[in-house]
């Protein structure tokens, strides 16, 4: 090798170390400087309802802020906007955009009482040492404690009991004979229950608002579980949501447009005619009739019962009415779309067979319903009205009667379905 190749060489490596040096301090550089700690500056204590500031001049970028405890609430600028609401403790965190994090407990002074929580022993093998306590810091607890460099009086932390100081040239703590722990004052007895409600006063015990209890632990009462407080009503699910003593109120309280005028079975006009080809008066038969016969003229067919009635193709066996020839007869525009039998005995409650909001959501729709129910002179189906709408707390079929005996009713046996 040649020294012009040798001296290159030589020079090559020793540049590439160099290099290599630079880019190994760089980075350890830039390690500790992202790792560095940050500190809280700000008052350790605070009393109820009152504010102050805490602020961090270590972050190497932006700090965020945040509290938990007792209702208070901090800004982005590390100011208590809104104080400390009852005893105890709140944490104040400050979070730095490169990745530290610090906290800071915040003691208050004006609400609450030291409770021992550790006794220690009575020899120097037993002590609590500083270097026990340090960072044991939890919501609603406050420890003071002393630097394991320095010595510190009895005097000069009065939440614990001093016993002594020992220092070597190596090592230096302070002796403590108990550690407590700032709580709120005990208001109960742990065990102890009582009821508890937080609803609106006169919704206890109506629809489906009912007491919780509330357990005491460690001197202080839970949170009130099992509850139940009113809530917006559920339309549709047949209970009193919102306590109010009435249920599924506001979800129905319907009443079609074009209510037609009551069409009476047993008129003066026709006290002895008889229903089509019977012997039967419409008195004593005629409420089908007379029921499609107001629904036509609430849907703007408008006829009158004795045209209908002299129709004779319009009835099939012994006097039924065929409705779907007397709406191609005298209102072609209406279809017959369904009919449902639900009893041929004694009526049923209309609930079981009929969502009251989707009943009310059919009328709005156009949807036009004629009702079988129970006879006026018995305790069997055997009648028909014409149904004109729904209560506001959907619990009444509110009806027009040809035998003007019903005007809301609650049970039926089947109906009939038109549009």
């Amino acid at each position: 090798m040649s020294a012009t190749k040798k001296n290159w060489s030589t020079k090559n490596i020793r540049l590439a170390s160099v290099l290599f040096l630079f880019i190994t301090i760089a980075f350890f550089f830039s390690f500790a400087t992202s790792s560095h700690a940050i500190t809280i500056t700000g008052t350790e204590t605070i009393t109820t309802n009152s504010s102050a500031s805490y602020s961090t001049a270590d972050c190497n970028g932006t700090v965020s802020w945040n509290i938990t405890g007792t209702g208070a609430s901090i800004n982005s600028n590390g100011v208590l906007t809104t104080g400390p609401a009852s005893c105890g403790g709140i944490t104040i965190t400050a979070s730095c955009s490169d990745g530290t994090i610090e906290k800071k407990e915040i003691r208050i002074t004006n609400s609450g009482q030291w409770i021992k929580i550790t006794e220690c022993g009575t020899d120097s093998a037993t002590y609590c040492h500083a270097g026990e306590v340090i960072g044991k810091y939890w919501y609603h607890t406050y420890y003071c404690y002393t630097s394991p460099s320095a010595c510190q009086t009895a005097t000069s932390c009065p939440i614990y009991t001093y016993v002594g100081c020992n220092c070597t040239p190596s090592t230096c703590w302070v002796k403590y004979s108990a550690i407590y722990e700032w709580q709120c004052p005990a208001v109960c007895t742990s065990g102890q229950t009582i009821p508890c409600y937080s609803g609106a006063g006169g919704t206890q015990g109506v629809g489906i608002c009912k007491a919780g209890t509330q357990t005491c632990t460690n001197g202080q009462w839970g949170a009130c579980q099992g509850e139940v407080t009113p809530v917006a009503e559920i339309c549709g699910d047949g209970k009193d949501n919102n306590c109010d003593g009435q249920t599924d109120e506001g979800c129905c309280g319907y009443t079609i447009p074009n209510v037609p005028s009551l069409i009476p079975q047993c008129d003066t006009r026709w006290p002895n005619i008889k229903y089509d080809n019977t012997q039967k008066t419409i008195c004593k038969k005629g409420c089908a009739m007379s029921s499609l016969t107001m629904l036509m003229n609430s849907m703007g067919c408008y006829t009158d019962l004795l045209t209908v009635n002299g129709c004779s193709e319009c009835f099939v066996g012994a006097g039924s009415v065929d409705w779907e020839k007397i709406l191609g007869a005298f209102c072609p525009s209406v279809s017959y779309i369904d009919s449902k039998t639900f009893s041929k005995d004694a009526p049923q409650p209309f609930k079981q067979f009929i969502d009251s909001v989707q009943l009310k959501q059919d009328m709005e729709n156009g949807y036009r319903y004629i009702l079988w129910v129970k006879s006026p002179t018995g305790s069997q189906c055997g009648h028909f009205v014409f149904l004109k709408g729904i209560s506001e707390d959907c619990n009444k079929l509110e009806v027009i009667d040809p035998a003007n005996t019903y005007t809301a009713i609650t049970k039926i046996c089947g109906y009939r379905k038109f549009k």
